[in-house]
């Protein structure tokens, strides 16, 4: 990767950058699970499910319970001229796990005599933005080629910040009654600041052959302060029963 590129790549390779390289704007999105393909889902969408179809989604999710991945990442302008680099970029990533018995519910209801556990539930997502400084120095030129370092220096402006503590719970249904009970308590922040340090090692060898080494956040910190809160949720059903006076609680 030469110009802007080597920001996000190697910025060791900014040594070996010529001339001039404007970004106006891009973006980037992943989402991916670990359960269902896009094939299953056009499959099953919209259709009325056999006992068949539900058991088939079922088996699709490890005994690990579902879990999803998102990485969104955006870039704005940006700016190299030869061995300097200035750019501004904004990214974000949530993951988070939902207990295969969620959907053992959702597929199947609350049958008697079964215990359903939510255990395996956890969650975690950020936004933040970021300025990059970054510079690409060359150190010797030899009979192997020429030997380069670079640096990226960032500062990380914290947009939104939340993470699940904890997360767990549980239902029980007999023939007469239903139990159950479930907590959760998750912190978010609206806001902070910090740093991000990263180093890179360019070769350009001969022939064409560029070896690189880059190490992201060699040095990084990032302090949410603004507006944090813990949020704690609970709910109990205990002893709901068809013996009860008052059928309708």
């Amino acid at each position: 990767a030469r110009g802007l590129a080597a920001v996000e790549s190697n910025p060791a390779n900014l040594a070996f950058s010529h001339g001039v390289t404007i970004n106006l704007a891009g973006a980037a999105v992943d989402l991916h699970n670990n359960s269902f393909s896009l094939a299953r889902y056009n499959e099953f969408s919209g259709a009325t499910l056999t006992e068949a179809d539900k058991q088939r989604l079922l088996s699709d999710i490890p005994a690990s319970g579902f879990a999803l991945d998102a990485d969104v990442q955006a870039s704005a302008i940006g700016l190299q001229i030869g061995r300097f680099a200035l750019s501004t970029q904004a990214f974000g990533a949530g993951r988070g796990n939902l207990d295969r018995d969620f959907f053992d519910l959702v597929l199947f209801g609350n049958e008697v005599g079964e215990t359903v556990n939510f255990n395996d539930t956890w969650g975690d997502g950020y936004a933040v933005g970021a300025a990059t400084l970054s510079y690409g120095q060359p150190l010797v030129s030899g009979s192997l080629g020429r030997l380069a370092m670079g640096l990226n220096a960032r500062y990380l402006y914290g947009l939104y910040e939340l993470h699940v503590e904890e997360a767990h719970g549980s239902v029980t249904t007999t023939f007469d009654e239903i139990a159950g009970e479930a907590t959760a308590s998750a912190i978010t922040s609206e806001g902070g600041s910090g740093y991000g340090i990263d180093l890179g090692l360019g070769l350009q060898m001969e022939g064409g052959w560029s070896l690189g080494l880059a190490m992201d956040n060699v040095a990084s910190n990032l302090t949410w302060n603004r507006n944090a809160q813990r949020h704690l949720f609970s709910v109990s059903a205990a002893e709901i029963n068809a013996g009860q006076d008052d059928f309708d609680s």
